[in-house]
């Protein structure tokens, strides 16, 4: 059995690699889980995108490491909008995977060099690397060793003191810099009082200790949780354990955000607001462009909201896409408020063990609303039943940098390839999505009055033809009239 990969982070002029799969890791190996594997002579993380029966014609396939994860990571969907990404924007798999997983949660192997037997060294460049050594302790790895001897070749000094028994160089996997985040769980295991008497007759903590954890829906607390409220509890843990009563376990949580916001009150849609949600409703379950466009205050995220609501009453998940984390935080309150703790955040200020946890929150369905900044359309929702982008007019959609791609142009795709609609919100739509609106590609929702009484600022054009801007500093001697 083998199984094809692609490393993460891309790899120059490599993009797809095929390996063997050892005997005792043919049962755990799905697409989508990250493997490590060798390469040349180092060893890196890659996602596993294929399982073929046979290898290359030709090809003598390596055998995989090790796998590092126990649940598929990346569903079969986001390989394909991966896969996708890459032809359009002209990059590598691993690159387009990378908007994804981001750098956290990769490992590759250091080459470590450690002096064997200094006096084998000959000459004035093996000298130089055996003292660069010597003064880092004995051991250093290759990388920080070419920074210090930048004037030395480091690679053939290195073979040849290898070959004369001087160094030993050897290679050492580094683990991710993301990892589960585990606490201590105290639970209750049994509830029986026959013989209980004797253990709490001259043990008043340890018996108010035991009615606190039974007070406790589920029986159960974090260790660090009790040992605020009984201080140093380990000798009546110990008694209620020694008693088969309780037992301690090591539980996965996940990294705490923040504070999950009251439910807020769902006000009364207005005739424009009703009629652009009753014209999305018929199309969820099939792919239809919307542009939302409506004034300031028209209520366009309440339009939105509701919408939300409606594809997880179908057993569906959603996408919410905004174009600044700044923004992330209001939509995220408005989602929390209305949905509780399904929400999940992806964005570039969280932590990388935070964006992690989210990540297979998501993954795991515990989270069927993903909402984040451009980098978010790749969340591994399953079942995604509609796609909202949020002021899509914004060019913060734009990645600058590496992949160079378009957050709101992904948005689209990727409701189109998950079958669902995807609604584009703004009071100043693009004038690319105002041109699709206007050839019949995407289905236009006004909302041309405000939500509220409040009424619209006054505008007034000002002709300043032929006046000198530069002497009213660039703004109208109109402005406050």
């Amino acid at each position: 059995m083998y199984a094809a990969v692609t490393p993460i982070p891309a790899v120059a002029s490599i993009d797809t690699l095929t390996y063997r799969l050892p005997e005792r890791l043919e049962e755990k190996i799905s697409v989508g889980m990250r493997v490590v594997v060798p390469l040349g002579r180092r060893r890196v993380t890659a996602l596993v995108t294929s399982l073929p029966d046979s290898p290359p014609a030709g090809i003598d396939c390596r055998y995989i490491d090790s796998v590092l994860d126990s649940e598929v990571m990346v569903p079969p969907d986001l390989l394909g909008l991966a896969s996708w990404i890459a032809d359009y924007y002209l990059c590598r798999l691993g690159d387009a995977l990378s908007i994804a997983l981001g750098r956290g949660l990769t490992s590759q192997s250091r080459r470590m060099v450690t002096i064997a037997d200094a006096g084998a060294a000959r000459g004035s460049t093996q000298s130089a690397v055996i003292s660069c050594l010597a003064g880092a302790g004995g051991t250093l790895d290759v990388a920080a060793l070419r920074k210090k001897l930048p004037d030395v070749r480091v690679e053939s000094s290195l073979r040849a003191l290898e070959k004369a028994g001087a160094v030993v160089v050897e290679e050492i996997l580094k683990p991710p810099e993301v990892r589960e985040k585990l606490e201590t769980v105290v639970e209750l295991v049994s509830e029986d009082g026959a013989d209980m008497e004797p253990l709490f007759a001259r043990a008043p903590r340890r018996r108010e200790l035991y009615e606190h954890l039974l007070s406790l829906p589920h029986r159960r607390c974090s260790l660090a949780g009790l040992s605020k409220l009984f201080p140093g509890p380990g000798p009546q843990l110990q008694a209620l354990e020694e008693a088969g009563l309780l037992r301690r376990v090591r539980c996965e949580v996940y990294r705490d955000l923040a504070a999950h916001e009251e439910s807020e009150e769902k006000p009364r849609l207005n005739h424009e607001q009703r009629e652009a949600v009753e014209q999305v409703l018929p199309h969820l379950g099939r792919y239809r462009a919307f542009l939302l466009q409506g004034v300031t205050s028209s209520g366009k995220t309440e339009v939105y909201l509701r919408l939300i609501e409606e594809a997880l009453e179908g057993g569906g998940s959603a996408l919410v896409l905004v174009p600044e984390i700044s923004l992330t935080h209001q939509v995220v309150a408005r989602l929390t408020g209305r949905f509780g703790p399904t929400v999940a955040v992806l964005h570039s200020e969280l932590g990388r063990g935070e964006r992690w946890d989210q990540w297979r929150r998501i993954a795991r369905g515990q989270a069927r609303i993903a909402v984040g900044a451009r980098s978010a359309v790749m969340a591994p929702l399953e079942k995604l039943a509609l796609v909202v982008c949020d002021e899509e007019h914004d060019g913060a959609y734009k990645q600058e940098d590496g992949v160079r791609y378009n957050g709101r142009d992904l948005a689209v795709v990727r409701a189109r390839r998950s079958s669902c609609p995807v609604v584009l919100a703004s009071a100043t739509p693009s004038i690319e999505s105002w041109h699709n609106a206007a050839c019949g590609r995407y289905q236009r929702l006004l909302l041309p009055q405000r939500a509220t009484a409040s009424p619209l600022p006054r505008v007034e054009v000002v002709d300043l033809r032929g006046r000198d801007i530069s002497a009213m500093g660039g703004i109208s001697e109109h402005l406050g009239k």
